[in-house]
């Protein structure tokens, strides 16, 4: 009995037992089913805190670029409208020096024109007085044979009285040729007669400022049909060399050191509808570094007072409107070669200068 009692006893205990660890299980799942639900909560939370904080930085990335593109597009508006400003003054002051340098050129040649035409025009008023005088003598001589050579007489001066009148007129054509407003109408033009205009007023107008100037023009001009253009602007292009090539010469001949002789050869020749237009002198040249540089705008190897550095320039764009090209060619102590290339054919569509 006491034996069946222990084992009645140790089955109650078994079964306290089995009891005891089945709830400390339960227990201990509970423990980890609320350790998982916890950890799952605490991940959940600090993934919605990192993606808050993602999504804030986000948001002021993006303010940042924002509020940065809108400055500078108010950066880049304001700068647009200072540049555009500064391109409206720099076209302004570039039309005014082109304006100068026009003026400049018109005074230096109006100057040199109303030197060169005292000349036939003192021929004509002295040709004029000796003329009255032989008139004179014709009526009072009753001698056939001296009035038959005081006709003669007469004649040879109305004739030089003519000619040197055509030379004066031949000098203002040419000056308010030179000297009109450009406009953009093409006209058939006779280039050899073009190029010996532009050359002697620029050869007049050199002699004007400087009388002591003297130069061989050695000319060789081909037949060349007539060329459509604008005479007024490739006039002024030939007026511009011809002045540079004056007073390169000059300068060199102010220095006296050697027995020299200024010579500029103008030539024309044409090939495949092309015409060319060559100036050479014998002056001092232009050195590599000028050479580069010298169709640039303001940049001119002239003291300052003696040229704005736009007449080569200028002359480029001229030409290049037509459609042909300026090209140079010097070696120092050599002169200088400008060969003016120009189409026979020209586009209606150029604008005056």
């Amino acid at each position: 009995m006491e034996l069946q009692k222990k084992e009645q006893e140790l089955v109650v205990k078994t079964i306290e037992a089995d009891s005891l660890t089945e709830l400390s299980a339960r227990q201990e799942l509970d423990l980890t089913r609320k350790q998982a639900q916890i950890s799952r909560y605490q991940n959940t939370r600090n993934m919605l805190i990192a993606i808050a904080l993602i999504s804030i930085l986000l948001l002021l990335l993006f303010y940042n670029r924002y509020a940065l593109k809108k400055k500078s597009g108010e950066v880049l508006a304001r700068s647009n409208a200072e540049l555009k400003l500064t391109l409206e003054r720099l076209r302004e002051t570039q039309d005014q020096l082109i304006h100068s340098e026009k003026m400049a050129g018109l005074g230096k040649l109006t100057a040199g024109i109303a030197h060169e035409i005292q000349n036939p025009l003192n021929f004509v008023r002295n040709f004029s007085e000796s003329g009255i005088e032989l008139f004179d003598e014709y009526r009072k001589s009753t001698n056939e044979a001296e009035r038959a050579a005081l006709i003669t007489e007469i004649q040879d001066t109305l004739g030089r009285i003519k000619n040197h009148a055509n030379r004066a007129d031949a000098i203002v054509k040419s000056m308010l040729q030179h000297s009109r407003a450009g406009g953009a109408v093409m006209e058939a033009v006779e280039i050899n007669n073009l190029l010996q205009d532009s050359v002697q007023l620029a050869f007049h107008s050199m002699r004007a400022t400087s009388p002591d100037f003297r130069c061989r023009i050695v000319e060789s001009l081909e037949t060349i049909p007539d060329v459509q253009l604008l005479p007024q602007q490739i006039g002024r292009v030939i007026l511009n060399l011809s002045n540079n090539a004056f007073y390169a010469m000059y300068e060199q001949m102010q220095q006296g050191k050697t027995a020299y002789e200024p010579l500029l050869k103008i030539s024309t020749r044409m090939n495949n509808d092309i015409v060319y237009i060559i100036l050479e002198d014998n002056g001092p040249g232009i050195t590599p570094d000028n050479l580069q540089r010298i169709f640039e705008p303001f940049y001119t190897t002239k003291p300052s007072g003696k040229g704005t550095g736009l007449g080569l320039s200028i002359s480029y764009d001229v030409v290049r409107q037509h459609g042909g090209d300026l090209q140079v060619e010097s070696e120092p102590g050599k002169g200088a070669k400008f060969t003016i290339s120009l189409p026979i054919k020209q586009s209606p569509e150029i604008s005056a200068w």
